[in-house]
């Protein structure tokens, strides 16, 4: 049986996407997307207020303390979902951290050898076009990000769902 979750887009206009009813809950038979001029807000009749926020990440300094490393998304314990897209042309290290990115001294999670490297400690690689989904445990945790010295694109693609 078809339902419907009530959704208001970034403007405040009330939208409705048809939705499945499952064991797992509500599923949707249509998708939606996001901007950042227009986020949406959508709620199911009482399911909590789910926020999705885009955010580009685009400040890369390599003369300062942190090196070029720079926050993805800091620890959220309510946060649901995390996705983060490296339109490229180079690879992006990922480092995760339980204790708010302080590492290294200050460096957000990353060890440095020099700013002309790869890092000696990190989590994984979003390779160019590459796009990262977080699971149910790393969703909440601290993200830091690192490019190498000159190797900066444009911006990184953050979607973050709480």
């Amino acid at each position: 049986m078809a339902e419907s979750l009530i959704i208001k887009d970034g403007y405040g206009a009330t939208k409705s996407l048809t939705v499945e009813s499952s064991s797992y809950g509500f599923i949707p038979v249509h998708y939606i997307t996001s901007s950042l001029s227009a986020p949406i807000v959508a709620y199911a009749y009482s399911p909590p207020v789910t926020t999705v926020t885009q955010t580009v990440s685009s400040s890369f300094v390599w003369n300062t303390i942190p090196s070029g490393t720079f926050a993805l998304a800091t620890a959220n314990s309510l946060r649901r979902g995390l996705t983060i897209f490296n339109p490229g042309p180079y690879n992006l290290y990922v480092a995760f951290s339980t204790n708010g990115g302080g590492g290294d001294a200050g460096k957000h999670g990353f060890t440095l050898v020099n700013t002309a490297s790869a890092p000696s400690v990190y989590s994984f690689i979003i390779y160019p076009s590459g796009t990262y989904t977080a699971d149910s445990t790393t969703v909440g945790v601290y993200h830091g990000g690192y490019f190498i010295s000159g190797s900066a694109s444009a911006g990184v693609y953050i979607s973050a769902i709480s």
